[in-house]
C-alpha cells in the first residue's frame, strides 16, 4: 500500500541536496505560491541529502494541514560524491522518483525539478526522463546554471557515468520524450532555450519587509561579537565559490574601506571548490586580514536571519563573473541596503527591464600591470587554457575561444589566476588602490554608498503569485515532447556561445 493519501494531486521537489543557497531561496520564496495556485493537496521533496538547518520542518510547519513527504535517497546526491555504480544509482533514483508519484492523479500533479542541466548527477537524469516518459507526469524543468558554462569537469562525471556522446549529455539535461516545460531564470538564457515550453520565469521576490531597527541593532551585536571588533562589515551572501570571484570583493573592501571586515556566509559548498576556498582562509590568517569565509558555517538555524545580517552590513557585493540570475542584486534592492556589484551581460537586461536600480554597478576592475608579474602570469594563463581545452569535449575545441594575451596596459581582475589575484592581494592596499584609481574612475563614486532600489510595482512581476502562474501557464500549454535531436541543438548553440572569450575565466577552469 502506498504511504501517501490515494489519488492526491502532488507538487514534487526534486533536487540533489537541501543545502543552503540560491536554488533553495528560490523555493523557499515560491514553493508557498505555487502549492495553493496549483491546488496541490501533497508536497513531496525528493533530495539526496537532509537540510543541515530545520528547513524541512519550517517548510512543513507552513504548510499546515497540507502533508509534506521527505523522500531522502542519498542516490540523488552529487555522482562524484558517491562510490556506486551508474546502473545503481539510476535504479535507486528511479525507485525513489516511483515511489513519489505512486498513487498520484498524474495530470494534476507536478515534478518541479531544478538545475539538472548542471549535470552534478545524470543518471538521475536518465531515471526522471525514463519515468516521466513512461508515466506522462508533467515536469518542470527550472534551469539556474549549465554543466557547459565554466563547469566541465562536469563532462569527466558524465562520461564516468556512461555518457557515450552530448546527444545523450542533452537528453540527461533537457528530458526529451517527456511533458517537460524549459524554465529560464533570464531572458538572455530563454532565448536560446528554444523547446517545447519554454518560458521566462524570473526568480521570484521575497514579500517580507526590512527588519526593524531592534533586530538590525542586535544582529549588528552579534555579527561584533563573533567577528571580535565593531568595524563595519561589508557582505557577500553566498558560499565559497569560485565563480563569485571572492578576492575581488575582498580587494575592493581592503582599497575601500580598510577597516571593513569581508565577510561570506558560507564554506565552500562541495569537494572541488574546498582548494580554492582553503586558499583563502589560508591567505587572510596569513596575512591578517580582516576576512571571514564562512560566518554562518556549521551553525544550523542558529543566528540571526540573512536579511538581518544583509541590512546590518555596511555594504553588500556581488563580484560574480557568472550569474544565471543573481539573486544578490533583488534582495539588495527589496532590502534597499548598499550593493557594489559587477555587471553581468545576462543579468543586466532583466534588470533594466525589471526596474531593479544599483547605483554601485561597475563593468570591470582594472589592474596595472606594475602590480603583478606580468610574465609569470601569461604563462601560467596558457598553461590553464591548455589544460582546460584538452578537458573539453573533442567536438568543441574547434570552435572554443583561443587563450588571449594580457592587455598592454592595464587587465581585468576577474581575468587573472588566482595567483595573480593573491599576489595583487598582497601588495599594499594604498599604494595599489591609487596605482588603479586611473584606470578605474569608477572607484570615486562609492562614496557615499548609496542603496539599491527596486520599482514600486515589482511585486507584480516577481511576486510569488506571478512566478507560479508563470511556471504553470509553461506546463499547461505545453503542446508537445521535445525530440532529442531538437535538445541536442539546443546544447550546441549554448555550447558555443559559453565557448566565446567573454565567458571563460581562469579561476573557473580546472
Amino acid at each position: 500500500m502506498s504511504a501517501f493519501q490515494n489519488k492526491s494531486r502532488a507538487l514534487i521537489v526534486a533536487h540533489y541536496h537541501w543545502r543552503s543557497g540560491g536554488v533553495r531561496r528560490v523555493i523557499d520564496a515560491g514553493i508557498g505560491a505555487l502549492v495553493k495556485a496549483g491546488r496541490f493537496n501533497h508536497v513531496i521533496l525528493i533530495g539526496g541529502e537532509h537540510s543541515e538547518d530545520r528547513w524541512e520542518a519550517d517548510l512543513a510547519a507552513r504548510f499546515g494541514r497540507i502533508p509534506l513527504t521527505v523522500i531522502c535517497e542519498p542516490a540523488l546526491r552529487y555522482f562524484s560524491e558517491q562510490r556506486l555504480a551508474p546502473q545503481t544509482v539510476e535504479r535507486r533514483c528511479r525507485s525513489a522518483l516511483e515511489r513519489a508519484i505512486d498513487s498520484l492523479e498524474i495530470e494534476r500533479s507536478l515534478i518541479w525539478v531544478h538545475n539538472l542541466a548542471l549535470a552534478r548527477n545524470v543518471p538521475f537524469g536518465r531515471a526522471l526522463q525514463g519515468v516521466g516518459s513512461r508515466s506522462g507526469i508533467p515536469i518542470a524543468l527550472h534551469h539556474h546554471d549549465f554543466w557547459f558554462e565554466n563547469r566541465w569537469p562536469r563532462w569527466r562525471e558524465m562520461l564516468a557515468a556512461g555518457v557515450v556522446g552530448l546527444e545523450e549529455a542533452a537528453c540527461c539535461c533537457f528530458l526529451p520524450d517527456t511533458r517537460a516545460a524549459q524554465i529560464a531564470i533570464n531572458r538572455f538564457d530563454a532565448e536560446y532555450l528554444n523547446l517545447p515550453g519554454r518560458t521566462w520565469v524570473p526568480n521570484p521576490v521575497s514579500p517580507s519587509k526590512r527588519p526593524g531597527r531592534r533586530a538590525i541593532a542586535a544582529t549588528k551585536r552579534w555579527i561584533a561579537s563573533e567577528l571580535g571588533d565593531h568595524a563595519p562589515v561589508w557582505l557577500c551572501a553566498t558560499r565559497l565559490l569560485r565563480r563569485k570571484n571572492l578576492a575581488e570583493g575582498l580587494l575592493l573592501t581592503r582599497w575601500i574601506q580598510p577597516d571593513a571586515w569581508f565577510v561570506t556566509t558560507a564554506g565552500p559548498s562541495s569537494a572541488e571548490e574546498e582548494q580554492y576556498g582553503n586558499q583563502l582562509i589560508d591567505a587572510a590568517k596569513r596575512h591578517g586580514w580582516k576576512a571571514c569565509f564562512g560566518l554562518l558555517a556549521g551553525r544550523g538555524g542558529r543566528h540571526p536571519a540573512i536579511e538581518e545580517i544583509q541590512c546590518a552590513a555596511e555594504a553588500s557585493m556581488l563580484t560574480s563573473v557568472q550569474e544565471g540570475f543573481g539573486l544578490a542584486f533583488l534582495e539588495a534592492a527589496r532590502l534597499q541596503v548598499p550593493l557594489i556589484a559587477r555587471r553581468l551581460g545576462n543579468v543586466q537586461p532583466d534588470l533594466d527591464q525589471l526596474g531593479v536600480h544599483v547605483p554601485h554597478l561597475y563593468n570591470e576592475l582594472l589592474i596595472p600591470l606594475s602590480l603583478f608579474d606580468a610574465k609569470k602570469e601569461q604563462r601560467r594563463r596558457t598553461a590553464v587554457w591548455k589544460k582546460w581545452r584538452q578537458g573539453i569535449p573533442l567536438a568543441c575545441r574547434r570552435f572554443a575561444a583561443p587563450c588571449p594575451d594580457l592587455d598592454a596596459t592595464a587587465e581585468p581582475f576577474s581575468r587573472l589566476t588566482l595567483e595573480a589575484q593573491m599576489e595583487i592581494l598582497r601588495q599594499d592596499p594604498k599604494e595599489a588602490f591609487s596605482a588603479a584609481l586611473a584606470s578605474n574612475p569608477w572607484l570615486k563614486t562609492l562614496e557615499p554608498l548609496q542603496p539599491a532600489s527596486l520599482h514600486n510595482q515589482i511585486g507584480q512581476i516577481l511576486g510569488p503569485q506571478a512566478f507560479a502562474g508563470r511556471i504553470l501557464s509553461a506546463v499547461a500549454t505545453l503542446k508537445r515532447s521535445a525530440r532529442a535531436t531538437e535538445a541536442a541543438a539546443v546544447q550546441s548553440d549554448l555550447l558555443h556561445q559559453r565557448l566565446r572569450s567573454e565567458f571563460l575565466y581562469p579561476i573557473l577552469m580546472p
